[in-house]
């Protein structure tokens, strides 16, 4: 008898496969989302601590600003699109992390 495609999936273990996927990307766009506010917050650390003084800004908002705020927001925003589908991944309440231990067992047998 022909197995069904849910019999085949189930013993392809492709959920773990996509719930590592899914874990690694809501990771890095998270990280990648505070690089720029972190980077620019360091820039400015620094130049305080070289000049022993506040360093000068214009404290305006310009077309940059708003350019990196879209930037940052939208990649948290796709952070946070991973996450919620990872976490909508996991079935009956199991933690992310015992699916992918589970699948990574079954695959060393």
């Amino acid at each position: 008898m022909k197995p069904s495609l849910r019999e085949i999936l189930a013993d392809s273990h492709i959920s773990v496969v996509a719930i590592a996927v899914l874990i690694y990307w809501s990771l890095y766009w998270g990280f990648t989302a505070i690089e720029s506010p972190l980077a620019r917050l360091a820039s400015f650390l620094f130049a305080a601590v070289a000049i022993l003084d506040i360093p000068y800004d214009s404290f305006t908002f310009t077309g940059t600003d708003r350019l990196a705020w879209t930037t940052t927001l939208a990649v948290l925003f796709n952070a946070f699109v991973c996450l919620s589908a990872t976490t909508s991944a996991c079935q009956q309440a199991t933690a992310p992390s015992s699916i992918i231990r589970k699948g990574g067992s079954s695959l060393r047998q």
